[in-house]
């Protein structure tokens, strides 16, 4: 599978530029709205938009500089895509290990013209954060002055977790503006558009789906009529995608959903504690939920924000009912978003509702009282490299050695593909997750059956001698802890056909170990 742009590829771009043309210059509202829920008709002033978008990405900076771990997968489907070799993680191999195929495809385009995929994806990752939350502000905010705007925006920018999501290099907040811009125009009546852009968020990630059955239920300014052409606008884009997928992997959804299913099944019960606990680690962050929560449910109220506060709702019970465990912090990226977006300014109407007092004095006083919050918790939380943060910078400290030890025709096991996948591009890679493995979640899958229930998180990698006994690798690469190396008294017997070569920071996670099957082993 190759990039095969046509040659009239300046034909279809021109007609999109018309397209969004006239959706800019349509009205920002339906004339059946209420007052109290029309955006206000003066338009914003671009320089001051233009200073607050600066600034959420300026600001935003601050605390993540380096993708994440996992981000690499996707580059690495990114960099085999625009070789030529497809998109696939090992070539030769049809696995869809990574749940976001169009933020890999606009990864490769950039690739092709000549930019590089880890600053493209930080770049793109601050702009599309910036638009989203630019969109909410401007089309559902009204009432608020220049420097009310500008410190909402820090206040947004600065919160901790919002901006590492921003800057790990997912596509989180790509999938957060595909989302809200979907959301806002079926809103409005425009279902075309409001369709493409939830196809647009479903390719981003498979929850996507969510965004035309929250806008198609919700928004008032659709007719059943035009129900049904959002819908089958929204079919008639995915079907030419879905078919390729089933063609080219033999499968729809990709086959890191499966994995992770299998790694971090928890009952739904426990998932929603999981859920509530992830969301409210720190003081800021339970406040946050509360004050969100109750928000959304007062923006339900509203016809202009209640396809907003519908998609949380789905959203986040999605999470809770899938059975998995929620330990990635980027799934609650867009929740974090909606929260200090829509449900703040669902709040700020109940308050101007519910007291004839306080006319405009809302919006000033939350947006201090938020900013005021978030610079406190920067203070804690900001300073130094957090685990996951040291065990990254183990992985780019160790890849140049790496890339002169290790053979391009070698095989090797890793506990973590993203970063030593990218950073070996010519090694087959064995996935001890099973991400990109299929063949390794089949072992997981024997196993759990075996062991009558599920592995828990903390065990390491219980199946590695069932693992090593199968595909028996030139090379084990990965931090001695989730390998379940050091977790017996002694190591697994495959293990034990496996000699130390190097070890990075042992500190970290037990450290990062290379092991190389052993001569007597391999003979």
């Amino acid at each position: 599978m190759s990039l095969n742009i046509p040659l009239q590829a300046h034909e279809h771009f021109r007609a999109a530029a018309g397209t969004l043309c006239r959706l800019a210059s349509a009205p920002l509202y339906s004339p059946s709205m209420s007052r109290q829920e029309r955006p206000s008709s003066r338009p914003p002033n671009p320089l001051l938009v233009f200073a607050w978008v600066a600034a959420v990405v300026g600001l935003a900076s601050l605390w993540r500089r380096l993708p994440v771990d996992d981000a690499y997968i996707t580059f690495r489907y990114a960099q085999n895509l625009a070789s030529g070799t497809g998109l696939v993680f090992n070539p030769g191999e049809l696995v869809l290990g990574t749940t976001s195929p169009l933020w890999a495809i606009v990864l490769a385009v950039c690739s092709v013209v000549g930019l590089n995929i880890e600053w493209t994806a930080l770049v793109l990752g601050a702009l599309c954060f910036a638009a989203c939350a630019a969109l909410f502000f401007v089309l559902l905010t009204r009432d608020l002055k220049g420097w009310q705007w500008l410190v909402w925006g820090a206040a947004i920018a600065l919160y901790y977790p919002l901006s590492i999501v921003t800057f790990s290099g997912m596509e989180t907040a790509a999938y957060s503006l595909a989302v809200a811009a979907g959301l806002f125009q079926l809103s409005r009546g425009r279902a075309i558009s409001g369709a493409a852009l939830g196809a647009a968020a479903t390719l981003l990630r498979p929850d996507g789906a969510l965004v035309i059955i929250a806008g198609t239920i919700a928004s008032a300014q659709l007719s059943g009529r035009a129900r049904l052409k959002a819908l089958a606008a929204y079919v008639a884009i995915l079907v030419p995608f879905l078919q390729e997928s089933f063609s080219a992997y033999g499968a729809i959804l990709p086959h890191s959903v499966e994995a992770k299913r299998l790694l971090y099944a928890v009952p739904v019960w426990k998932n929603a504690l999981f859920f509530l606990e992830a969301l409210s680690q720190e003081p800021i962050d339970a406040a946050l939920l509360c004050c969100g929560a109750a928000g959304l449910f007062f923006a339900a109220r509203h016809r202009d924000l209640r396809p907003f506060a519908l998609w949380g709702a789905l959203y986040g019970g999605g999470i809770v009912a899938s059975g998995i465990k929620p330990i990635f912090f980027w799934y609650f990226g867009p929740l974090w978003l909606l929260f200090l977006t829509v449900g703040v300014e669902g709040l700020r109407r109940q308050l101007l509702a519910s007291s004839r007092e306080l006319p405009s004095r809302p919006a000033p006083a939350l947006a201090a009282a938020a900013l005021c919050a978030v610079s406190i918790d920067i203070v804690k939380r900001a300073p130094g490299l957090d685990a996951a943060e040291a065990r990254e910078a183990a992985y780019r400290e160790a890849l140049p050695a790496l890339q002169k030890s290790i053979a391009p025709a070698d095989t090797v096991l890793m506990s973590e593909i993203g970063i030593l996948g990218a950073g070996l591009p010519e090694v087959k890679v064995l996935d001890a997750a099973g991400l990109v493995s299929p063949g390794i979640s089949e072992i997981i899958r024997e196993e759990e059956q075996k062991r009558g229930g599920s592995f828990e998180i903390g065990e390491g990698c219980a199946w590695l001698p069932a693992i090593l006994e199968r595909y028996q690798p030139e090379w084990i690469l990965g931090v001695r802890d989730q390998l379940g190396i050091s977790k017996e008294p002694g190591r697994p017997k495959a293990a034990a056909q496996y000699e130390v070569v190097a070890e990075w920071q042992p500190q970290v996670f037990g450290g990062l170990v290379l092991l190389k099957r052993a001569p007597s082993a391999q003979q």
